[in-house]
């Protein structure tokens, strides 16, 4: 019972909601969605490799590219998914306190106070997705001018050396344009997936870490005749409320 007096009811319905919802959706659909978009990017790099073979020299700072995107988007992508759920506990015990008193907000007309109250913390609740949305976008860009970068290559390739026939450079075209769309939906989906596993770590901290009614001392069963008698009484106990 301290436990729930000392947490507010919206962290504890955020824990079986929101970070439940990221395991049991989220998970499963993100480990796919990485699977099939990084065999699909390694077999769309093997066919571009193919039709141009001096395009296979950019790889190294492809990579290198690919790593700096996805660990700064990562981190900052990651934070603010917890910004966001720790945003959301207070708009959730605000919005079942308000129910539960409903009759009391509307007997002493605290309906103007309590609607600020809950724009205020729907506002603040948002702030954190917007940016999430922002830091998507600029995905987005910089992945977009990656494999316009990769193009230009490409076609510069092409022009100078004159070896490659124009069917070879159109079916390397048309598979960067298909690696930029499989290349985001892996970034995408593996940043899903490093949220997901962050939600598990969550849920394993609020497991081990609660505490829990049932006492190591406590493990003898009551016996056959118990209660023998109706009657509850208090020995030296001395209690507070936190």
């Amino acid at each position: 019972m301290a436990f729930f007096t000392g947490t507010d009811s919206g962290d504890i319905a955020n824990r079986f909601s929101q970070d439940l919802e990221l395991v049991d959706m989220e998970l499963p659909r993100s480990l796919i969605g990485t699977m099939m978009a990084f065999v699909l990017c390694i077999g769309e790099l093997a066919v571009i490799f193919y039709s141009s073979k001096y395009i296979a020299a950019t790889v190294p700072v492809l990579i290198g590219l690919l790593y700096l995107v996805q660990s700064y988007y990562l981190k900052t992508s990651r934070q603010l998914r917890i910004l966001e759920i720790q945003a959301r506990a207070p708009l959730l015990t605000h919005f079942m306190e308000t129910l539960q008193g409903l009759s009391s907000v509307r007997a002493f007309g605290w309906m103007p106070s309590y609607a600020t109250q809950n724009d205020t913390l729907l506002i603040t609740a948002q702030q954190s997705l917007y940016l999430l949305y922002c830091a998507q976008l600029w995905l987005t860009l910089t992945l977009d001018m990656i494999v316009a970068f990769l193009a230009i290559i490409l076609v510069s390739v092409a022009v100078i050396t004159r070896t490659s026939t124009g069917a070879s450079i159109g079916l390397a075209l048309v598979n960067i344009v298909a690696f930029g769309a499989n290349l985001k939906g892996l970034v995408y989906n593996w940043t899903a997936l490093e949220i997901s596993m962050g939600a598990i770590a969550r849920i394993h901290d609020f497991t081990s870490n609660t505490p829990c009614e049932d006492q190591q001392d406590e493990c003898e069963p009551p016996p056959p005749n118990w209660p023998e008698q109706g009657l509850i009484r208090f020995d030296d106990v001395s209690a507070a409320y936190r």
